[in-house]
């Protein structure tokens, strides 16, 4: 991730009953260690370069979201 996004380090994904993984992000971590929680779960489904476009999308409207909590 830090190839594609500045300070974006990783997402984490939800593990199913089965303990596979999923492809629904809950999380991400920045270059520093903070970890922040999604609002909202993030599917990465589809083309990659989609889903890493919409997710940029869906890092700010985190971000938004937790600062005005």
């Amino acid at each position: 991730m830090e190839d594609c996004f500045n300070g974006l380090k990783t997402i984490k994904f939800e593990v199913d009953g089965e303990g596979m993984i999923t492809k629904m992000a809950n999380m991400m971590s920045s270059l520093d260690g903070e970890i922040v929680k999604f609002n909202k779960n993030f599917n990465c489904v589809g083309e990659v370069e989609d889903w890493l476009r919409e997710l940029e999308g869906h890092v700010s409207a985190t971000l938004k979201y937790w600062l005005n909590e």
